[in-house]
């Protein structure tokens, strides 16, 4: 992701998928390029797809929480944020957050709105 190219990377992720299908890493690198390129209800397809495997992480239900935000479904985020809060705790979500931040921005989520946000999660 690096380099930025994620519609040649989705591609390439769409020839795996076809090849294996049901890899959850590959359902992953699908989701979160389909997030990066504004593909949202792709992202959601995936996301929807992901948190149904028994392998989903905690980064997943973050992920897909960052879909919902974006895309201005409030509740659906609140609710998959706490749900990667309760499967990774506290600091882990924070420091996804924060992790996240610059492409949250990207997708047009101020700094206020991430700031708030984390002040309203419960310790």
């Amino acid at each position: 992701t690096t380099l930025k190219r994620y519609d040649e990377a989705m591609s390439r992720f769409f020839k795996i998928e076809y090849i294996k299908p049901g890899s959850i890493n590959i359902l992953r690198a699908i989701a979160w390029c389909s997030f990066l390129t504004k593909k949202d209800s792709q992202a959601q397809h995936y996301y929807s797809k992901i948190m149904k495997m028994p392998k989903a992480l905690f980064t997943d239900y973050m992920n897909a929480a960052h879909v919902e935000w974006a895309t201005g479904n409030n509740n659906a985020a609140t609710s998959l944020y706490s749900k990667a809060k309760e499967m990774g705790g506290y600091e882990a979500l924070i420091a996804s957050m924060e992790k996240d931040r610059t492409t949250l921005q990207e997708r047009g989520i101020s700094n206020a709105e991430i700031d708030m946000l984390i002040d309203m999660i419960d310790k």
